[in-house]
């Protein structure tokens, strides 16, 4: 809920259209690789999001969220929250949270499949 209301993630399933946040390109040792085979395929990035992406993704706002060197308790708390909007926060390679230092929270199973298909060659 958000100021009373039920809360939903995006249904958007193109990441050509999609909207992707992420805190920072330092996260990620291997950015340059990463921006040709992932960040470049989506409609835009936003940077600098920490938990407010992950709330955004909650409300449909933003439809993606990715992250790398994260603890457990960096994202424990959104979990629950993006899963009863709708959507969906696993590890690049699709495992629970906290088994790696990597997240992806997306909107919906469909977006999700694919962000993790493109991650995984990025472990």
């Amino acid at each position: 809920y958000l100021n009373g209301k039920i809360i939903n993630t995006s249904r958007c399933m193109d990441p050509s259209k999609a909207i992707l946040a992420s805190t920072e390109p330092d996260m990620f040792k291997n950015y340059s690789s990463l921006n040709k085979g992932v960040f470049s395929k989506f409609s835009c990035i936003r940077w600098g999001t920490d938990v407010m992406g992950y709330l955004r993704c909650a409300e449909g706002i933003i439809d993606c969220v990715i992250e790398r060197n994260i603890k457990i308790w960096d994202v424990a708390a959104i979990e629950p929250i993006i899963r009863m909007a709708g959507g969906i926060a696993t590890t690049w390679d699709g495992k629970k949270l906290g088994t790696n230092d990597t997240v992806c929270a997306s909107g919906n199973k469909k977006i999700h499949k694919i962000m993790l298909k493109n991650l995984q060659k990025f472990l």
